[in-house]
């Protein structure tokens, strides 16, 4: 959780625009993508451009990445 607060401490300095969220959640809460306990317990390395607005944000870690890092025995 310490490394997690860090990132996002760098990313709102840095001036990004939160992480990414279903739309009803970021309708009825729009300071959610940029408050912490809406941060991704394992986020994405870089952040992500929306095409549609072009907002810096970030997306949790894909499925494949963790399963990479850490193989079945």
């Amino acid at each position: 959780m310490k490394a997690v607060g860090e990132l996002q401490e760098q990313d709102l300095t840095a001036g990004y625009d939160g992480v990414f969220l279903d739309d009803a959640v970021e309708k009825k809460y729009p300071k959610a993508p940029k408050e912490f306990i809406y941060q991704w317990f394992f986020p994405q390395k870089n952040l992500t451009v929306a095409a549609e607005s072009g907002e810096r944000r970030r997306w949790h870690l894909h499925e494949s990445e963790p399963q990479d890092r850490y193989p079945p025995r």
